[in-house]
């Protein structure tokens, strides 16, 4: 069907907007570290049941070891590690500019699929990356006002503001890279859902090891008690991930 692909990028934006708007509101109720642990658990438990429904099986029972290993590897990277670093920078920074920041995804993506794949770069490319930075550069240095949860003024603001724009672009980073990760699972035409509950599990999983390891497990369930902040997650995660 012609403009297929379109209306469903679009719609995929329009649905991360949403997204990043409930996580913001939900990590300056709990923190985003609690966030990420409970919206990865709980897009576990969506997408795992989505898996059951269309395929008869709630995990890829079919997938390989290089698949899971790619797909697993991808998770960590960018669902685990580049979210973590997104969550911070919405609650930083704001959603806004930090999904202006997002942006540079695309670029960073086309950047190491060249370094990696060895993909050709044409001139409308290359002109579509710049004017892109143009674009985010433009949008991070104009002037602000209390787009953090917390006032600050002078050097402390320029230091809190520029952390906020380091976060989004390491979340950037995280998902660039876990994108072409997965690429690599993807290979043999592998069922997109399939890969999706793999990313997802295994980002689950290590997330919450080093959590367990860290003591901070209590902490993540204690803020569960917030009813607020876990419907928002529980939004979020449906929108986004889902």
């Amino acid at each position: 069907m012609p403009g297929i692909g379109e209306l469903a990028a679009l719609a995929t934006a329009v649905l991360w907007s949403f997204t990043g708007i409930q996580f913001t509101f939900a990590g300056r109720r709990v923190g985003s570290p609690a966030v990420n642990r409970m919206r990865l658990a709980i897009a576990v438990f969506y997408l795992s049941l989505a898996h059951l429904v269309l395929n008869g099986q709630w995990w890829p029972l079919d997938a390989s070891r290089q698949q899971w290993f790619w797909l697993g590897l991808s998770g960590i990277v960018g669902l685990a590690i580049g979210d973590a670093f997104l969550f911070q920078a919405y609650v930083t920074i704001g959603p806004r500019r930090a999904a202006v920041i997002m942006t540079t995804v695309p670029v960073m993506s086309t950047v190491l699929a060249w370094l990696w794949f060895g993909e050709v770069l044409s001139a409308a490319e290359l002109l579509a990356m710049s004017l892109t930075l143009f674009g985010v550069a433009w949008v991070v240095s104009e002037r602000r006002n209390n787009r953090s949860r917390v006032s600050f003024t002078g050097d402390e603001d320029r230091r809190v503001y520029l952390i906020g724009v380091l976060l989004a672009l390491g979340g950037a980073a995280g998902q660039s890279l876990g994108l072409l990760l997965s690429k690599k699972g993807l290979e043999g035409g592998f069922p997109p859902l399939s890969a999706t509950v793999i990313r997802m599990v295994v980002a689950t999983a290590a997330i919450w090891l080093v959590t367990l390891l860290r003591g901070r497990a209590p902490a993540t369930i204690q803020a569960l008690r917030d009813r607020r902040a876990l419907v928002l997650i529980a939004a979020g995660a449906f929108t986004g991930p889902f």
